[in-house]
């Protein structure tokens, strides 16, 4: 085996590293990585299906975000991501403000699954009631540990009363 050294050391200025680091981090912190706006909407592009406006909130907020995304001012609930002019780097961006927007658990390829505002709307909801469901699920199970702890801790008094002879 190799020998592992004990002391490192620096030939460089730690302050000066240590700045770097410090304004490299508030320059992260001051520019968002995605501008939040495009710098123009351009029309809705002729697309072989009808605009249908978003029917529910979270419909609405899908398009909203597609709207940004994609720098397009109509989005319709079933219109293709990709006919839009979406590719695989602003679906991963897409995803991953969804992901913020509504605090669930997107996998990115469900944009290539179902690449529409009412795909994404469903599959939303879909884990918002799954979330719910597994969070009654869980406080029901906790209840039947209580009382299977509760029976055990009956039980086990019950030896110990047997063994001390009371």
């Amino acid at each position: 085996a190799g020998v592992v050294p004990q002391i490192v050391v620096s030939t460089g200025d730690l302050q000066s590293r240590l700045n770097r680091w410090i304004e490299l981090e508030q320059l992260h912190q001051e520019r968002p990585a995605v501008p939040t706006e495009p710098a123009s909407y351009h029309p809705r592009p002729r697309l072989s299906n009808p605009y249908i406006a978003p029917r529910n909130d979270t419909e609405q907020a899908i398009a909203e975000l597609w709207q940004t995304t994609l720098g397009v001012q109509q989005v319709g609930i079933h219109d293709n991501f990709f006919d839009l002019g979406g590719n695989s780097l602003s679906g991963i961006t897409l995803i991953g403000q969804l992901k913020e927007r509504f605090r669930v658990h997107i996998p990115t390829v469900s944009l290539y699954e179902g690449p529409t505002v009412s795909a994404l709307a469903k599959l939303i909801e879909q884990d918002e009631t799954d979330e719910t469901a597994y969070e009654h699920g869980q406080s029901r199970g906790e209840r039947r540990r209580g009382k299977r702890r509760g029976r055990q801790r009956d039980h086990n008094q019950e030896i110990v009363d047997d063994e001390s002879g009371d």
